[in-house]
């Protein structure tokens, strides 16, 4: 990781520190900075504490999108390979439905290859009964 969100985070911790010690030091003619520090100094270590915790979790939440991004790819990447091998599927299945309507179409049962065939088993079944 770059080093510039924690140069961000030292930066806001600077303009906060600043800008607690200058509006203590308007009301002050001659500061007195042991004085100063013993009255600021946990506001301070407050702010730093607040600064270095916010860069930590941000370091967290990175790591955290990095790995989600990751993911992502790898699965869009899976996605795309079975949406593939779907529409493989599915064109096989509309040959084979297209042969078995064509086959049915031509026979008049499953039973008989052929017209003919049918018509002569008709026929026999015909005398039979006579």
């Amino acid at each position: 990781m770059s080093n510039a969100p924690m140069l961000n985070h030292i930066l806001q911790a600077a303009v906060a520190t600043s800008a607690i010690l200058a509006a203590e030091l308007v009301h002050v003619d001659a500061p007195d900075y042991f004085t100063l520090i013993e009255r600021l100094g946990l506001a301070v270590a407050l702010v730093l504490f607040f600064v270095w915790t916010g860069w930590k979790r941000e370091q967290r939440m990175g790591t955290r999108i990095d790995k989600l991004e990751k993911d992502n790819t790898k699965l869009a990447d899976r996605t795309a390979t079975l949406a593939e091998q779907v529409n493989a599927v599915l064109k096989q299945d509309n040959v084979v439905i297209a042969d078995a309507i064509k086959v049915l179409a031509s026979r008049p049962c499953w039973a008989f290859a052929s017209r003919e065939e049918f018509e002569e088993m008709q026929r026999r079944i015909r005398e039979s009964v006579r």
